[in-house]
Parts: C-alpha cells; sequence; structure tokens
C-alpha cells in the first residue's frame, strides 16, 4: 500500500475518531486527533484543511490549559482516581506526586506541537509572516512548559531558523519539507 493510501485510510479513521470523542465529551483525545487529522491532512497536500484542524486544536488546549482547576481545587470528573495506597509511586508513573504539574506539562508539549503545525501549514499556503510567529510561538511555550533544557526546544528552534533563512531566499523551494509532529496515544496503565 502507497503511503498516499495509507494516509486517506488514516484520515478517514480520524474522521471517526472525532466523532466518538466529540459524542463521548473526551476533550483531549479530541485535541490530539484534531492535530493528528492536521499532519494527515498535510501530508496530502490539503493544507486549509489542515489549518481549520490546527487551530481547532490550539482553542482546544488552550482552553483545558485555562480551565486546569487551580491548586486545591477540582473542576474535572476524570481527577476523581485516588492513588491506590499498595502501589509504589515509581509504578503510577512520572511525577505522579503532582499530577496537575505533570498535566500541565502534557498539554503545554502538545500546545507547542501544535503552533509548530500551525507555522508549517502557515509556510506550505505562503503566510510567511503568520508562520514565522507560529514558529516563535512554538518555542516560547515549550520554553516556558518544558524548560530551557528540553530536546523539543533545540528541534523546534532549528525548524524556526531554517524557516527564517527559507523565508528570506529569493529562490524558494517550491515544497516545503518540514514535518507536521503526529500525536500518538499514550497508554494508560489500569490499576
Amino acid at each position: 500500500m502507497c503511503i498516499r493510501d495509507r494516509n486517506r485510510t488514516a484520515l478517514g479513521y480520524l474522521e471517526e475518531a472525532v466523532v466518538f470523542e466529540r459524542s463521548h465529551n473526551k476533550k483531549r483525545d479530541l485535541a490530539d486527533t484534531e492535530l493528528n487529522l492536521c499532519a494527515v491532512l498535510s501530508q496530502l497536500g490539503q493544507h486549509n484543511e489542515a489549518l481549520t484542524h490546527c487551530l481547532t486544536a490550539l482553542v482546544m488546549i488552550q482552553d483545558m490549559i485555562i480551565n486546569l482547576p487551580s491548586d486545591g481545587e477540582d473542576k474535572s470528573k476524570e481527577k476523581t482516581e485516588a492513588k491506590s495506597p499498595n502501589v509504589k509511586d515509581s509504578e503510577q508513573g512520572e511525577d505522579q506526586g503532582n499530577p496537575q504539574k505533570t498535566q500541565i506539562d502534557d498539554l503545554g508539549s502538545v500546545l507547542a506541537i501544535a503552533y509548530h503545525n500551525l507555522g508549517v501549514e502557515y509556510e506550505h499556503l505562503k503566510r510567511y509572516d503568520e508562520s514565522i510567529e507560529a514558529y516563535e510561538k512554538a518555542v516560547d511555550v515549550a520554553t516556558k512548559y518544558l524548560g530551557e533544557g528540553h530536546p523539543i526546544i533545540a528541534n523546534l528552534s532549528s525548524v524556526l531558523k531554517l524557516s527564517l533563512i527559507h523565508i528570506s531566499e529569493p529562490t524558494r523551494q517550491a515544497e516545503i519539507s518540514y514535518a507536521v509532529f503526529c500525536l500518538k496515544k499514550k497508554k494508560h496503565k489500569t490499576i
């Protein structure tokens, strides 16, 4: 099966996932699926549609970050799971001592990826100023949520620099080679 056929197959499954996630109010999964739709549509050359899905994901992720409970407050039904007293912290996963920080960091990294994908789509659509702004925002968001030394920051910074060079060249390539990031679903341990 060729890549184009795989992308079309993936597109069908992602569209089904969106319907399911909307009907079951799975906001976090829906935001990830919207970003994956952006990536697949970009690979298929459907950049306007990819941009729409990326913007949708951005709004959803920002809304989730804004609506996270403050310390001591619990606004979400999903946070009702208590830590099992018989399970060690190391078995619960990283940063289980502060699940809100883990959730913020996770959403922050996805937000940075969303801004990167936004930059890619703007660049494909020859909206270069908006592209640079999105790449810069990706670096800023990643730095804020992940810290200076995180490997994704080096990657995002490199894409920004390459894009600045690419955009300033009078003999721009017709095709843009920066890949959009596709998210993989995390498997959650059941206790």
